[in-house]
């Protein structure tokens, strides 16, 4: 089991390739530490959330998308944040509200989370998952 204060980072740039680049480095942080289930439901989450960044946040190419990972006993707490224009606290941006079939990102988000944290302002999303 990881340690109670272990914390790792790293930043994605805002490409076509993000949401799959947040996957991988997923697994290589997870592996060993989480269980199958964590893994899968923790890639997902990033995956959702930098795909968020990358079509919703206004993001120059490039720009860097930073993903937080903290074991902390008994959850696995993630956070993703952009430097973007930000977003409605519901997590809806001008393109959601005149495209009605968006918008599914952080209802998945907020169904495998026991919590969510939005902050539309800073373009920072945190959850905590269940690491079992």
């Amino acid at each position: 089991m990881p340690s109670r204060h272990d914390i790792r980072s790293t930043a994605i740039p805002a490409t076509a390739a993000a949401p799959c680049a947040a996957r991988e480095w997923i697994a290589a942080v997870g592996a060993g530490r989480l269980s199958a289930r964590a893994l899968q439901d923790a890639a997902l989450v990033a995956s959702e959330l930098v795909t968020n960044a990358v079509r919703h946040a206004g993001l120059g190419y490039g720009a860097p998308i930073h993903l937080t990972l903290r074991f902390r006993e008994p959850r696995l707490a993630l956070s993703v944040a952009d430097c973007g224009d930000g977003f409605a606290a519901d997590g809806r941006d001008a393109a959601a509200v005149r495209a009605p079939a968006t918008g599914r990102g952080l209802r998945i988000v907020r169904r495998l989370a026991e919590r969510t944290e939005v902050d539309g302002v800073t373009g920072r999303v945190a959850v905590e998952l269940s690491p079992a």
